[in-house]
């Protein structure tokens, strides 16, 4: 305990005697003393007043003093020297200074330690200050919501980052809300019923609520509810901290949904360990292995993936699969697994190696896609590569795959070797006659009687359409010939497709490998000998040879003549009179195209029609002769000589029906000429109406409307039917000459039959190639209404047609 500074001795100097002041006085070291002294009683006095600062500025003040007193009075043998008197007043001075140092230095050292003491309060209290001021900084920085409440809900603080959590201000009163006023309906709910007691009961509580803003948007939160109590453990208030889990739900969500995704997806998923064992197993992968649904995956750890593929799959998968994943990260290739069954499931298959931040393998994911349709498909287009779909027969590419191993072993052995290139006669007239369907069960049964034909080392092509070829290894020249008119004679025969009796006859070409380059070569050759077999009249066989070659080069030569024919003016108009057959009179012509070549002179229609209609030169070259045709026409009707010209006939060729252009080129043409459109009749064989019978009614159709007259030629000739003919909008029919030339014999009355079936579908009978007078009377027997040929005339230049006219209307005037 401290002693007051007025208890002690040294207060006495306050009253000693005036002899001793004086001495006292006399000296520098009381003096100081004596006005400290006088100094510490005037703060006595005033203390009261000017508190505690003035103890330590007077403590400041008396420890001072001390060592100013130290340092006057030097050493203290100074005061032992001179008379005794004078030393013993002296000593007595200097131990009553001694008596004023100790009690100053203990109150000093009080007044010292006190202030110690202070000092170290105060710097606790900062210290705490601070840390309270670093906690509140490190919860206002914080961006979890924070908050206190008491223990009615009452809320007391809420930081920075949970006001803007519930859309609150900086500065908004928070003491006017209560904790049901942060959550939705719903998780206010769950906190006081389930939260705050669980606290109470367990000093915190922890669970997933929601926040709501003012706006109505919930924000998904983890929260902890936290109780804090007094010393005596009563609960005294609440605290609550709520982290936002928006970015974890929303990665839980598609975490789920891959989940999902994984379940639901056909293909095989499982990841295993780099022991190859089982971790997890999407159903698919479950279903494939013959797991259980409800057996957890987890109890089968020890299960070795592997186990349940074949041994070659696994050794794949094991060996150079996962070396390669633990690589590069990542395998494709193709394994098999086994299903429940034991059966193979063939599948692509992945694997993937997934490695931690530390490049640690963790895992290793597999997925295995069924791909069992895919090979089925991969074997299907095999088949179909090599095969044609319809007939099942060999296609294009698997004969030519065929005839150049053929060739190859035909020049290393000296075998013979020989190609037949097959097409169809009027195959089009088939489908246009009975439909496609039928014409395709045509060409099935065709390939079934070609492959019965031929041996069992040879070969059987549909190449497209209705063409086929045989390729004959190791036959001789003869058997190639043979097996060529087998084709032919066995084709004549009819089918019996659908219940209906169908023709087939084809025209047949043969090559032999003999000094040929490649099977593409060997091919062509059997083409062109097939070709000129048609162009000599089909239901044939021909064999490629030099005169084949020659007949071929003088086609390509012509077609390149074609080329610009038109355009050079190198076509002339003939006209072939037609007559009543009751007054001989002239009453039209028939418009014959030809080929007034520079080098060859006139051609016949015969050698290069077939070029043009191929080559597609027939449509320019029929929309000039229409233009003549009709331009003479209108020549004719406005002379005095051809004023009873009824028609002019211009013949129409099947690629020029097919022409999107044909019907308004005919009428631009009619009307640049002027001529009436019931003077132009446009001819069209038999066979071309039965190339698409569609098309050529509507385009006959269209003709008909502009007022033109219909004529079918070639009648008899062709593959059509009654009910076919029934639809076309004909205003005549043309008997073809090979019915004419026999008319004056016909035991079987053909012509006759002819002729009937027009005047029942009440058409314009006409009939061509009349020759000699005995066919003339004939035909006027069986009441034809006109003939043409060359009995009347062959066919002549226009200028003869003038001068026919005019000698007609001579005899007449005469």
């Amino acid at each position: 305990m401290s002693t007051p500074l007025s208890s002690f001795p040294l207060l006495v100097f306050a009253h000693v005697p005036e002899g001793l002041e004086r001495i006292t006085l006399s000296l520098d070291g009381v003096l100081f003393i004596v006005g400290l002294v006088a100094t510490y009683l005037a703060w006595r006095r005033l203390s009261p007043r000017i508190g505690h600062h003035v103890t330590f500025a007077c403590g400041g003040l008396i420890l001072l003093g001390i060592v100013h007193f130290i340092e006057t009075a030097g050493d203290i043998t100074a005061y032992l020297i001179g008379d005794p008197a004078e030393i013993v007043h002296r000593i007595l001075v200097f131990i009553g200074f001694a008596w004023l140092m100790v009690g100053l230095w203990r109150v000093a050292s009080e007044m010292l330690a006190q202030q110690d003491a202070q000092a170290v309060l105060i710097e606790d209290l900062r210290r705490e200050q601070q840390r309270r001021a670093q906690l509140a900084a490190v919860i206002e920085a914080t961006t979890d919501f924070v908050g206190t409440a008491d223990m009615d809900g009452q809320a007391i603080y809420v930081n920075a980052a949970g006001r803007r959590m519930v859309g609150m201000s900086v500065d908004e009163d928070v003491s006017r809300k209560r904790i049901s006023d942060f959550h939705p309906a719903w998780a206010a709910s769950l906190v006081e019923t389930e939260g705050v007691p669980a606290a109470v009961r367990d000093g915190v509580w922890s669970g997933e609520t929601a926040l709501v803003s003012r706006d109505g948007r919930e924000t998904p939160i983890s929260q902890l509810v936290i109780v804090h109590r007094s010393a005596d453990g009563t609960p005294e208030f609440l605290s609550t901290i709520a982290r936002d889990v928006s970015e974890r739900k929303a990665f839980e969500a598609r975490l789920m949904q891959l989940v999902s995704t994984l379940e639901a997806t056909p293909d095989v998923v499982v990841t295993t360990d780099l022991a190859s064992k089982l971790i997890y197993a999407n159903a698919a992968a479950r279903a494939a292995l013959g797991i259980a649904a409800d057996v957890d995956v987890a109890a089968l750890r020890e299960v070795d993936v592997p186990a349940y593929m074949p041994a070659w799959a696994s050794d794949i998968v094991k060996t150079e699969g996962l070396s390669k994943a633990l690589r590069d990260g990542t395998w494709t290739g193709e394994a098999a697994i086994l299903s429940a069954d034991g059966s193979e499931i063939p599948t692509s298959h992945a694997l993937i190696v997934h490695r931690n931040q530390d490049g640690i393998v963790e895992f290793v994911s597999s997925i295995a896609r069924d791909i069992s349709v895919q090979k089925q498909l991969e074997t299907q287009l095999r088949q179909q590569a090599f095969h044609d779909g319809l007939t099942g027969l060999a296609n294009r590419e698997c004969f030519i795959d065929r005839l150049e191993h053929g060739l190859v072993r035909a020049r290393r052995t000296g075998d013979a070797l020989a190609v037949l290139f097959i097409d169809l006669d009027q195959f089009k007239s088939v489908n246009d006659t009975h439909g496609h369907s039928v014409g395709d069960r045509l060409l099935v049964k065709v390939g079934e009687r070609l492959a019965a034909l031929i041996r069992a080392g040879d070969t059987v092509a549909r190449l497209g359409g209705d063409e086929f070829a045989i390729l004959l290894d190791g036959a001789a020249d003869s058997a190639a010939e043979s097996t060529a008119q087998r084709v032919v004679e066995s084709l004549r025969v009819p089918f019996e497709v659908d219940g209906l009796e169908v023709f087939a006859h084809a025209s047949v070409g043969v090559a032999r490998a003999t000094g040929v380059a490649d099977g593409l070569e060997l091919l062509r050759q059997a083409d062109l000998a097939m070709y000129t077999a048609k162009a000599d009249g089909k239901d044939r066989f021909e064999v490629f040879d030099q005169n084949v070659q020659s007949t071929m080069g003088t086609r390509l030569a012509l077609l390149n003549d074609l080329q610009g024919a038109v355009e050079r003016g190198e076509f002339v108009l003939h006209y072939q009179p037609k007559l009543a057959i009751d007054t001989a009179e002239i009453t039209g012509v028939e418009a014959l195209v030809r080929w007034n070549h520079p080098k060859q002179g006139l051609i016949p229609p015969m050698a290069f029609i077939p070029i043009a209609e191929e080559s597609g030169i027939i449509v320019p070259l029929g929309r000039w002769v229409l233009s003549e045709a009709c331009q003479q026409m209108k020549v004719w009707q406005q002379s005095q000589a051809g004023s009873m010209m009824q028609s002019v006939a211009v013949n129409v060729a099947a690629r020029q029906l097919r022409d999107p252009h044909f019907v308004q080129n005919v009428a631009t043409i009619l009307a640049q000429s002027g001529l009436d459109p019931a003077c132009l009749t446009i001819e069209i064989t038999e066979s071309a109406t039965m190339q698409d019978v569609t098309t050529t009614i509507a385009v006959l159709t269209q003709l008909k409307e502009l007022g033109v007259r219909l004529s079918i030629d070639d009648f008899g000739t062709g593959y059509s039917s009654l009910s076919y003919l029934q639809q076309f909008p004909f205003d005549e029919l043309k008997i073809d000459k090979s019915f004419v030339d026999t008319v004056v014999t016909d035991s079987e009355n053909l012509t006759s039959a002819i002729v009937n079936i027009g005047k029942t579908l009440h058409l314009k009978i006409v009939a061509e190639g009349v020759e000699h007078r005995g066919q003339l009377e004939s035909l006027r027997a069986l009441d034809c209404d006109v003939v043409q040929g060359y009995l009347f005339s062959r066919p002549v230049t226009a200028e003869q047609i003038d001068a026919l006219l005019r000698a007609a209307r001579r005899e007449d005037a005469a």
